[in-house]
């Protein structure tokens, strides 16, 4: 049972050559070169039932051979839109990009980088440019008239920029999820389509049980594999839940998707609990996979800057701020890895923030971290918000949901920080020295992007250290595939010294690519707004970006990494998808933030969408207040 289970996580056998069924290790059925499929293609029959034997690299679907229709996995493309084999292609297959033969086996799909096709990242485009803030991606390319578009497409003013778009003569000529429509558009074009995405007719609901895409009607399943117990069914890129298949629709890390909603626990699937989520309309109850158990970080006591709180298995924990602190950061945790959430603080020197309703800015922590929550006061430039308070010193009082016995640490903000300082860590990056990135080109460019914002903001990038992973966990980690890796690979950052000054440091894992099939197009992720500061060798602490763009746009790389750093530090996104934004004052709202180019916050670096060919380098007043007093800028 072991050996399998490590076999089905590291071997990738959908897809490879064979002449009998025999040649394949997991698979059960060798596709032929008479049935169109040169060397051999190892695959598994009736997956809709089973599953494929290796879910993080391939997929089920019902698909053509011999002219007729059989339900079979197929092996995904590679994170840059290649398939590895000679004589096969990239192709586009129900918004997933799979590798089939380059005579077009299995009908009329259009290869993969083709306008309008799916896509992850700007090369697996044809013509060099994703735009990722459209559902499962969008391949397109600049223009400024229809004769700069490739055949079958034309070229659409957007805000100030012109794109090229997929022309069509109906929705049938649309991808999944898409739809043919002249609204606000110069020609008939493929562009999102509105209301409830059903991909699969005859699929479960949202929040049911599957083993592959083709079981729900959404479209997606969230595997096992990637720690959903039986599978999860969801619809992703919702904007409300008239858009889900009787689910609700729920804010995620990168995106929206459908989730379940419920009273409590047992109302739930076994192996789901009932947590409190961020909801594209407020806040409300879902049914989710518990997180993996937030190791209890451990707390020097003979820091200054970072003061251990005393645990308490009453809900409640006591603590002082020094008088003429500008702030403070505090994070709860359960010693035993159990969820909590924070409700309330309290002080005498009058604060009283009610966490769940004044703070709710600050709940997404629930969902990620679950046993440790973080919480930055103050999280706004408002008064409403105690942002206008210039001295936090008091004792105060933080009720705290939760069982068992709860502790924290506090790191004070003694006066507006000026100085941040970086960990990178390399994870498989091609072409970079991991002991001495700097001595590269574009790594240095990135670096002066990322310098550049937090200068707008009056922060310095100060000393930048290089720690080195294991080779074993550089090839574990170079492609993250699932959420749980993102949380183990950060769990690997070590101590950078025993000093508070050298603590106070932020870590950023710079890897190969993100593959996680729900959020494609994923450059970064915070893990935690803000994060778990001053603490390492901890799930959560640190960040996470891709490096696909290091040699393209390694600028655009930079202002990636700045924003993602941004929510580290505490800064939500100027706009969020499906309406709201941050709490800071003189940051612009979006109602549409998918439509960048139309958008007034769109310079700013927290604007949610990396938009190509605009600088996003704006910081306003209010997200400097926040900025430099927060735990790690110095």
């Amino acid at each position: 049972m072991v050996f399998l289970l490590g076999l089905t996580a590291c071997v990738q056998d959908t897809g490879q050559p064979c002449n009998t069924e025999a040649d394949c290790v997991l698979g059960d059925t060798c596709l032929t070169e008479e049935e169109g499929f040169p060397g051999g293609y190892c695959t598994t029959e009736n997956c809709d039932v089973s599953g494929c034997p290796d879910p993080l690299t391939s997929e089920c679907f019902s698909f053509p051979v011999n002219n007729q229709d059989r339900i079979i996995c197929l092996a995904l493309c590679d994170f840059n839109g290649e398939c590895t084999r000679a004589g096969y292609d990239c192709y586009d297959v129900d918004n997933q990009q799979v590798c089939l033969p380059t005579d077009g086996a299995g009908g009329d799909q259009p290869v993969s980088g083709a306008i309008g096709s799916s896509c992850t990242d700007d090369p697996q485009c044809t013509n060099g440019l994703c735009l990722t803030n459209f559902p499962s991606g969008y391949c397109s390319q600049l223009c400024s008239a229809d004769a700069d578009c490739p055949s079958g497409s034309h070229c659409e003013q957007v805000g100030s920029q012109s794109f090229c778009y997929r022309d069509c003569q109906d929705s049938a000529s649309c991808r999944s999820g898409y739809e043919c429509s002249t609204a606000e558009l110069a020609a008939p074009s493929c562009v999102p389509s509105d209301g409830t995405v059903v991909k699969n007719p005859n699929g479960a609901n949202d929040g049911e049980s599957c083993v592959s895409d083709i079981n729900c009607k959404g479209g997606v399943c969230l595997k096992e594999a990637a720690g959903h117990p039986g599978g999860y069914c969801t619809t992703l890129n919702c904007d409300n839940d008239s858009e889900c298949n009787d689910g609700i629709c729920t804010v995620g890390a990168a995106n929206t998707f459908c989730r379940t909603a419920c009273s409590d626990t047992a109302s739930c699937r076994s192996g789901y609990e009932c947590i409190t989520t961020e909801l594209t309309s407020g806040t409300g109850a879902t049914c989710q996979a518990p997180a993996g158990t937030t190791p209890a970080p451990t707390v020097g006591g003979d820091d200054v800057a970072i003061k251990e709180v005393t645990c308490s298995s009453g809900g409640q924990l006591s603590f002082n701020v020094s008088d003429g602190a500008t702030g403070f950061y505090i994070a709860p945790f359960s010693s035993e890895g159990r969820a909590i959430a924070p409700t309330r603080l309290t002080g005498d020197n009058g604060v009283n923030l009610d966490i769940q309703n004044d703070y709710d800015f600050y709940r997404l922590n629930e969902q990620f971290l679950i046993s440790i929550t973080p919480l930055l006061f103050p999280g706004s430039d408002q008064a409403r918000f105690e942002g206008a308070r210039d001295n936090w010193g008091g004792n105060y009082t933080l009720d705290v949901n939760g069982s068992g016995e709860i502790c924290g640490y506090i790191i004070e903000s003694p006066s507006e920080g000026q100085v941040i300082d970086v960990n990178f860590y390399l994870v498989g990056v091609p072409g970079v020295d991991a002991g001495n990135p700097l001595s590269n080109g574009n790594f240095s460019t990135m670096l002066d992007s990322v310098k550049t914002i937090f200068g707008n903001a009056g922060v310095s990038v100060g000393t930048t250290r290089f720690p080195q992973l294991s080779s074993s966990d550089v090839q574990k980690y170079s492609v993250i595939r699932d959420f749980n890796d993102v949380f183990r690979l950060t769990a690997l950052s070590e101590d950078p010294g025993p000093t508070a000054n050298e603590r106070l440091s932020v870590n950023v894992f710079l890897i190969l690519d993100f593959a996680i099939p729900e959020v494609p197009g994923l450059l970064g992720i915070s893990p935690g707004v803000p994060g778990a500061s001053g603490v390492h060798r901890t799930t959560g602490a640190g960040l996470v970006f891709s490096s696909v763009n290091l040699n393209d746009s390694p600028s655009d790389l930079g202002q990636t990494m700045a924003h993602e750093i941004g929510h580290f530090l505490g800064l939500r996104h100027t706009s969020e998808h499906g309406g709201g934004g941050d709490p800071i004052s003189d940051t612009a709202e979006c109602a549409d933030p998918q439509d960048g180019t139309r958008c007034p916050d769109a310079n700013n670096f927290m604007f949610p969408f990396s938009i190509t060919g605009v600088p996003q380098q704006e910081v306003s007043g209010g997200q400097q207040y926040v900025l430099r007093r927060s735990a790690l800028i110095k």
